[in-house]
């Protein structure tokens, strides 16, 4: 068995639970998740600027869940 690296762990944990894309800012906190992500098949999406970015939804765990589960 050969050893995952970090980024790899989190892509497999992201894959596992459907995640077919991403957005982010690549930078040295993120490099090992960019990694990862190389050879996923995983749609990663790169905002123009910071403050794009910022404008974006967020979604939390509590508003996906709520999302998913039927009434």
């Amino acid at each position: 068995m050969t050893a995952k690296t970090v980024g790899e762990a989190l892509v497999a944990g992201l894959q596992k639970r459907g995640v077919s894309c991403v957005f982010g800012i690549p930078g040295v906190h993120t490099v090992e998740l960019y990694r990862g992500l190389a050879d996923s098949g995983i749609r990663h999406i790169t905002p123009a600027t910071n403050r794009a970015q910022a404008s974006w939804p967020t979604v939390t765990p509590a508003s996906a869940a709520s999302r998913a589960s039927p009434l």
